[in-house]
C-alpha cells in the first residue's frame, strides 16, 4: 500500500507516504474473502449511506435537509460483519452516487476467487434506481452467467402501473 519506498531515496522515505487507494479497497474485499474457507453459496451485499455531522468549516460540508445539519455523505457496502467499501461523499450529492462502480468493482473482484457464488444486493429505496441500471448492464457479473436473461430489467420495462401494486384499489377492499 506505501508505494513512497519505491519513489524516495532512504532519508526521504518516511518523511512522506504515498497511498495507493485502489490497494487499500481491494484489501477490504481480499480481508472478506480470506476470511472464509470456502465459498458461500451466496451472499447479500448491503448498500447503505448515512451522514457524519460536521462540526466546523470542512471541505465540502452541506447541508442535508433530511438530517437537519451539516455532514459528509459517505457510501457503505457491507457483507455480513465485513465492510467491503466505505467512501466518503459530500452531501449535496445523492447518496448512492459512485454505488454503480463500486459494486462492479466488489463483484468483479469477488468472481475471481468465488465465480459461482450467488450474489444478492440489497438497498433501501435510494439505491433502487442504481440497482436497476446495475443489473441492466453487469447481469452476467453479478450472475455469472454471461449472457443470461436479465428478469429484473424485462419486468422494469413494463409500464409503472403494471409493476406496482394499486394500492387505493387495496384500501377499498379493507374498508380504510
Amino acid at each position: 500500500m506505501e508505494l513512497g519506498a519505491a519513489k524516495l531515496g532512504e532519508k526521504e522515505r518516511y518523511k512522506k507516504i504515498i497511498l495507493d487507494e485502489g490497494a487499500v479497497y481491494r484489501m477490504l474485499v481480499d480481508i472478506f474473502l480470506q476470511a472464509h474457507n470456502e465459498a458461500p453459496p451466496e451472499i447479500v451485499l448491503e448498500l447503505d449511506s448515512t451522514d457524519i455531522p460536521l462540526h466546523g468549516e470542512q471541505e465540502e460540508r452541506f447541508f442535508h435537509g433530511y438530517y437537519g445539519h451539516y455532514c459528509y455523505l459517505p457510501l457503505y457496502i457491507v457483507c455480513g460483519e465485513y465492510v467491503l467499501c466505505a467512501r466518503l461523499g459530500p452531501s449535496n450529492i445523492d447518496g448512492a452516487t459512485g454505488s454503480v462502480a463500486e459494486v462492479e468493482r466488489i463483484v468483479a473482484q469477488i468472481r475471481q476467487e468465488w465465480p459461482q457464488v450467488r450474489i444478492i444486493l440489497r438497498g433501501d429505496s435510494g439505491f433502487s434506481g442504481r440497482v436497476t441500471e446495475l443489473v441492466r448492464t453487469a447481469w452476467g457479473v453479478l450472475c455469472g452467467e454471461h449472457g443470461a436473461k436479465c428478469p429484473a430489467a424485462a419486468r422494469s420495462r413494463r409500464p409503472a402501473h403494471k409493476r406496482r401494486p394499486n394500492f387505493r384499489r387495496a384500501e377499498k377492499r379493507r374498508g380504510c
